[in-house]
């Protein structure tokens, strides 16, 4: 580590930080001072963003009022009223698009104005505890953290809150984290710039004897701060996606209406007007402009001018009910309003101009999560099966080698510190597993900061080579494998002292068959210790297995020391070949030394052995001694000859550790899927919803993982996102493949042929329960089987800590030597069997062919996918895993889906700067902040942390993580982080469980499909009400309903009773939806099939109540002229003084509009009736049951009763609605039977085939894709 360089004080980094965000938002600045009636282009159809009014509309609108004015002129104050009106609203639409155009465009850099108020609120209350993770956490892909210099102490700090002017430490082969300059000056006397993604590759040349320095970290300046990129590229982007329920209605409003509907309706009216000019003989003065105005009321429908009011006042309120529902519950109908109203005054927290979350997430059909350590998985990988030989009948004279050896596989399960065995019987073996737990134990989580320090060297050394390798974590945690085995840490490392840390590694060679995939860089961790006990000094070592099986030379059976052959290193390379393409896999050696070796003179430096393993005069060395070593008919071994090996090496020879172990056994650790994602998965599945897994590791990895969370990922059910590879290569891999797949199912030995077995036959076991014996007597400790119960602390509160509480009482065992003779070795039996696979790729050169290959014609990279969709068929867009992902591919990928009628929801780690564009990408995003690794899951049971991991709050302002409990006062970096990265995302969790994602479904879709079902059944009622109006036009030449009463209609009356059918239910919560029906989907292009659909229902639904209209005109408007003429000698209609028909409508008219306009508010009551239940009959569900709809109906039929009563219109006539014939009312209420009855009869058609859809849809959805595999 380097020394302590002077670096930013906290509250000097917060405000620089506040301050370049400022800046960055400034740069957009100039697009949103704009007031909201300069952008001209904001009505027209490509920008009319969330609500449906553009241009068009407002012209259209304009010059209806004006003709309905010039016509209402000094005659009919109503209609001169009704103008006047109509003229206010379309300038209210126009306000109120121009509103929420500026909202849109305004609403990140709103957010990001309140992420900068938080910041600099935090900045005036320092000093304060700033929490952050420990610094030699384990690196993981969903949280970005970077070394760097605060208050003169290196911290490790996420990488959204690095500043300009921070001092940050660029770890060898880590990617940088943002644009940034060497510190110091080079030996060319140069400072290097970096830019992110810029990796610091030095490596010395090795020394004598392979010894090679570590590479060390690079001080650079921090340039730019990347939260200051995610501010950028968020406010470029403008997340221009609009929701798809909004595409829709601007679909019909703006494709259909717009441009096919008012030109017809116009082109009809125009054919009118021609056709009466030549029928008619004595035309009224000015009937021009008398046939424009009713026209005009015939296009008035169309427009629908309080569609913009009903769009957004029920977006901002389902808006509002979702995310009550999500927060806290239904509280209210008056807390939801007050909400509603705060998202309509601009809250931007969940975006809700932007993206719209309630329609989005009732539409969204695949919910794509791109990271998964932390948010699909636990942060740390737990220990998942164990490796270890035995032998039976050990001590029966003349029973052949082959007859008694065995490999066993023990499983695991657990999550932190509850790991256990699977096996009840497992404590048979607690003789073969006492050397793995010590080895666990003294060579563990206390050495976190040399591993990091050595992991990063591999790093660079693995990206200078070529890349063709990776360094791979696989040493991670093993205390609670030890507890497990009932091992008291603190008992266990009494009597050792750690005297020095060794390590070593070696690169694979250039593979000649031209396969690309990558293999673990072999390495070997180790650590010599002192014992107290005697004189001599043990080596516990930790590593790859094509590392430390050529090192091995014996084994540990459980009671003794054995000879390693072939057939156990066969083995050693199944188990090991599996589990590092599929899992981490660690193996553990132990090797005595002689005290010498405690003082090595290895500090400071790492052994590449890459060029050879051994020295050769080591091997030769060895050669006098060899002969003590059995190699024929007894196996076992004493370590007198470890002992003496070592003894007759020289003191300056390396060699002396890396030959001679003993093996113990292997570790195989595994991420385990979260229980809550589980569920969470089988919920989407419930709702059609398909969840689709972006993965950033190898196919292999990601198949066992995606299993885990019950994913399909059998043959034709995975795409790898990476180029693609030859096809000569990949025909061997798969010949190959299915051989090692034939070869490795058997990995247990009988007599005759090996075969393996996860759970050994523990009859046929002899175990010993005395100590074992070696002439050197080392110690060892034996631990006991009693446990004492222990409280486990919170799994969240995780922190670096040594040791565990567990009290376990522990005695020593002493090793002797074993009484039987063994026979010699010879140097060229010993120099085959350490030096065995000394080119690793030999180990893993047909790794990835150990599994089944994907043999379906299945597309190989980004490239090949549109091709494929294009050519071949849809599955890539089933498909449920995507492998070999970056962040360039994932958004591609993304953006395919969304090219085909996809709804996204993306879901991502908060801490990783990457994520943000594909944020922006998404229909929908949702941030959730990741579990921090913590490395060592024995943290749980401890107060205070490690020395190098904890720092004070009151001097620095900063401390760690672990200590974030103590103080709810405090800030946490991780958290401010989150807010940064989370700009673009609707909403932001703190943790992905099964009740957040779905809940949100739950509660969208049912609004959504609600909201639908109100839409609809408004534009029906537009539609309705032009047709009435067309057709009366032609018939009769007068329309049935005045300008007044069609506005009281399309702006009030109609838009509640439609408003009645949406309006969430307050005696349902979200947890209570209905879950059953599949999402919506909202097809960007139409097709004529649901075209006709929708005519269809149309004239089935709303034409009958039409045409009982139209006669019910016909009818009241010709016995109210006969009445008229019989009782009066005026003629209807009146003639003028020149002859020509009199322009002026007489209160007849106006009776028998109000008459209509009446009974037309029942007709479409009744059609209602229907709609409030979409699928359920009424004499299975009433629709009283909505209490919202049986009062607007109320509410309407007396508003409307009033406002065509006599007192309302006195004229030259006195009204008389007794004038009308008794048989006309009978027959216009009568009328509401047949339409009642054709709108049940046509629900029951449309819930049958509904149904229909679902079946087929489910159908659709739970076919797998491998049912037709050839396999």
């Amino acid at each position: 580590m380097a020394n302590a360089l002077p670096g930013l004080r906290t509250a000097e980094a917060l405000r620089r930080l506040a301050s370049s965000l400022q800046t960055a938002l400034s740069e957009y600045e100039h697009l949103y001072q704009m007031r909201p009636w300069k952008y001209m282009h904001m009505f027209s159809h490509t920008t009319t963003s969330l609500f449906p009014f553009c241009w068009v509309y407002a012209c259209l609108s304009f010059l209806v009022s004006v003709l309905i004015l010039i016509d209402a002129v000094g005659r009919d104050h109503a209609a001169l009223t009704a103008s006047l009106l109509l003229c206010m609203i379309t300038v209210g639409n126009l306000h109120l698009a121009g509103y929420a155009f500026y909202m849109r465009r305004t609403e990140l850099f709103r957010k990001g104005a309140l992420i900068i108020q938080e910041i600099e609120r935090i900045c005036a209350n320092c000093p304060t505890t700033f929490y952050l993770p420990d610094i030699y956490i384990p690196l993981s892909d969903s949280v970005e953290l970077c070394w760097v210099y605060r208050d003169d102490r290196l911290v490790s700090l996420p990488v959204a809150l690095l500043v300009d002017g921070d001092i940050a430490l660029l770890r060898p082969g880590r990617p940088a984290p943002c644009k940034c300059r060497e510190l110091f000056p080079s030996k060319q006397g140069c400072r290097r710039m970096f830019q992110r993604g810029d990796r610091h590759e030095e490596i010395n040349e090795p020394e004598k004897q392979g010894c090679v320095e570590p590479c060390a970290c690079l001080a650079v300046e921090v340039l730019e701060s990347p939260a200051v990129s995610v501010f950028r590229r968020c406010c470029a982007s403008k997340c221009e996606r609009r929701p798809p329920l909004i595409e829709e209605t601007n679909r019909i409003l703006h494709r259909y209406l717009e441009r096919i509907l008012l030109p017809t309706v116009v082109g009809l009216g125009v054919c009118t007007a021609v056709f009466q000019y030549f029928l008619t003989e004595n035309l009224e003065d000015g009937w021009i402009m008398a046939f424009l105005a009713r026209l005009s009321l015939v296009v008035l429908p169309l427009l629908m001018p309080a569609v913009s009011a009903f769009v957004i006042g029920f977006h901002c309120l389902n808006n509002a009910r979702l995310i009550a529902s999500l927060q806290h519950g239904w509280s209210g109908f008056g807390s939801l309003l007050d909400l509603a109203i705060h998202l309509y005054l601009g809250q931007p927290e969940h975006l809700p101009y932007t993206t719209g979350p309630y329609p989005t997430l009732g539409s969204v059909t695949s919910v794509s999560v791109v990271d998964k350590k932390g948010i699909l998985s636990l942060a740390d990988p737990c220990a998942e099966k164990v490796f270890f030989f035995s032998n039976d009948n050990e001590g029966t004279p003349g029973a052949s080698q082959s007859s008694t050896r065995r490999a066993h596989v023990l499983d695991l399960s657990g999550i932190g510190p509850q790991l256990q065995f699977d096996d009840p019987n497992w404590d048979s073996f607690v003789s073969h597993l006492k050397p793995v737990g010590l080895n666990a134990l003294l060579n563990g989580c206390g050495l976190r900061g040399e591993w990091t320090k050595f992991l990063d060297h591999l790093e660079a050394v693995s990206h200078v080579a070529g890349g063709r390798q990776m360094a791979v974590n696989s040493r991670r945690c093993l205390c609670t494998l030890a507890k497990a085995m009932h091992f008291d840490p603190d008992d266990a490392c009494r009597n050792f002292d750690i005297k020095r840390t060794l390590a070593a590694y070696r690169m694979a060679p250039q593979l000649s068959n031209g396969k690309s995939e990558k293999t673990p860089v072999g390495n070997v961790f180790a650590t010599v210790l002192q014992d107290h006990s005697n004189t001599y000094a043990q080596m516990m070592c930790q590593g790859s297995a094509d590392m430390l099986m050529p090192m091995c030379t014996y084994y540990w059976d459980g009671r003794r020391v054995r000879q390693l052959d072939k057939w156990h290193q066969r083995k050693i390379k199944d188990f090991a070949t599996r589990y590092n393409m599929t899992a981490y896999c660690l193996a553990l050696t132990y090797r005595p030394l002689p005290r010498w070796a405690a003082n090595y003179p290895c500090d400071n430096c790492y052994y590449d052995l890459t060029g050879s393993l051994f020295n050769a005069a080591g091997l030769k060395t060895m050669e006098s001694y060899s002969s003590k070593c059995s190699d024929a008919a007894t196996s076992t071994c004493s370590l007198d000859t470890l002992l003496q090996s070592a003894l007759v090496s020289s003191p300056q020879s390396k060699d002396v550790f890396f030959k001679d172990h003993v093996f113990l056994g292997m570790v195989a650790f595994q991420y385990q899927a979260k229980p809550d994602v589980v569920r969470l998965i089988e919920r989407l599945d419930k709702m059609c919803i398909r969840f689709i897994h972006f993965s950033k590791e190898n196919e292999f990895r990601s198949r066992v993982f995606a299993e885990k969370m019950g994913l399909e990922t059998g043959w034709n059910c995975h795409i790898s996102l990476e180029d693609g590879e030859n096809p000569a290569s990949s025909t061997q891999q798969r010949r190959i493949g299915n051989a090692l797949k034939r070869k490795c199912c058997e990995f247990s030995i009988t007599a005759q042929s090996p075969t393996f077995t996860s759970e050994p036959d523990v009859s046929k076991l002899r175990l010993e329960t005395d100590v074992l014996n070696f002439s050197c007597k080392l110690s060892l400790a034996d631990a006991d089987l009693h446990v004492d119960c222990v409280p486990l602390a919170d799994e969240t509160e995780l922190t670096p800590l040594l040791g565990s509480n567990s009290n376990l009482s522990s005695k020593e065992f002493k090793i002797k030597s074993n009484s039987t003779p063994s026979r010699s070795l010879s140097a060229d039996s010993l120099t085959s069997c350490c030096c065995m696979e000394t080119n690793p790729s030999g180990m893993y050169g047909d790794s990835s062919d150990f599994l089944i290959s994907n043999q379906a014609q299945l597309p190989k990279g980004i490239d090949n996918i549109r091709p494929h969709l294009s050519n071949v068929d849809n599955v890539p867009l089933l498909v449920p895993l995507f492998t070999d992902c970056v962040e360039a591919t994932t958004r591609e990928m993304l953006c395919i889906m969304q090219e085909n009628d996809e709804c996204v929801c993306v879901v991502g780690s908060s801490l990783n700067v990457d994520n943000a564009e594909l944020f922006c990408t998404a229909d929908v995003a949702v941030s959730v902040e990741p579990d921090i690794p913590v490395g060592c899951c024995a943290d749980l049971e401890q107060d205070s942390g490690l020395s190098f991991g904890s720092f004070s709050g009151s001097n620095s302002g900063l401390t760690s993580l672990k200590t974030r409990h103590r103080s709810a006062t405090c800030h946490s970096c991780v958290q401010l982080a989150h807010r940064i990265n989370s700009l673009p995302c609707a909403f932001s969790v703190h943790s992905l469980d099964k009740t957040f994602l779905s809940s949100a479904f739950a509660t969208s879709m049912p609004m959504l499909r609600r909201f639908r079902v109100a839409f609809y059944f408004l534009l029906s009622c537009s539609l309705l009400l032009s047709f009435i109006q067309l057709a009366s036009l032609a018939a009769v030449q007068w329309t049935p309903f005045s300008p007044d009463m069609l506005l009281w209609l399309l702006c009030l009356a109609l838009p509640v009773l439609s408003a009645s059918l949406a309006l969430p239910l307050p005696e349902r919560t979200a947890a209570a939806a209905t879950t059953t029906d599949s999402p919506l989907v909202h097809k960007r292009r139409s097709n004529r099939k649901e075209i006709v659909t929708f005519f269809t229902q149309f004239s089935v639904k709303f034409l009958p109540s039409g045409f009982g209209v139209l006669l019910l005109f016909v009818l009241t408007t010709r016995f109210l002229q006969s009445t008229t003429t019989a009782h009066t000698s005026d003629q209807w209609p009146q003639p003028s003084a020149n002859g020509r028909r009199l322009r002026l409508p007489p209160p007849q008219l106006l009776l028998a509009q109000n008459y209509c306009a009446w009974f037309f508010l029942l007709y479409m009551i009744g059609v209602s009736a229907s709609h409030v239940h979409s699928y359920e009959l009424m004499m299975n569900k009433p629709p009283t049951r909505n209490r919202n709809w049986l009062f607007a109906c109320l509410a309407l039929q007396l508003i409307q009763s009033f406002y065509c009563s006599p007192p309302l219109w006195p004229g030259r006539w006195k009204l008389r609605y007794g004038d009308v014939p008794w048989f006309v009312s009978v027959f216009a209420f009568l009328w509401t039977i047949p339409v009642l009855c054709i709108n049940e009869a046509m629900k029951r058609l449309e819930a049958s085939q509904h149904k229909r859809r679902q079946r087929r849809r489910r159908l659709s959805f739970d076919t797998k894709l491998g049912m037709n595999s050839p396999f």
